[in-house]
């Protein structure tokens, strides 16, 4: 009679890891040409941001000279970027 207690079992994995793609932050800089209130309707019609935060990051981007409004994968920070370019 075996003892199964004793009995070992070695099972091989293979784990393959994927590589996210890299982020990259958008961020909108202070201009003297360009009024808040487009900078807001950017902020919420591309970035989805709510009114509130739209008009902080506003504010920041006014006050500190730029501001982060979102990190995204290379396609979709570009895309955002050409269509802010587009409204403007």
């Amino acid at each position: 009679m075996s003892d199964n207690a004793n009995d070992t079992q070695t099972e091989a994995t293979t784990s393959t890891k994927t590589n996210k793609p890299p982020k990259y932050k958008v961020i909108i800089f202070n201009d003297d040409l360009t009024p808040m209130n487009f900078v807001i309707h950017v902020l919420m019609s591309i970035f989805h941001k709510d009114q509130v935060e739209a008009e902080s990051l506003t504010m920041r981007i006014h006050n500190k000279g730029s501001a982060m409004v979102g990190i995204f994968s290379k396609d979709i920070a570009q895309f955002k970027a050409n269509e802010t370019k587009a409204l403007a």
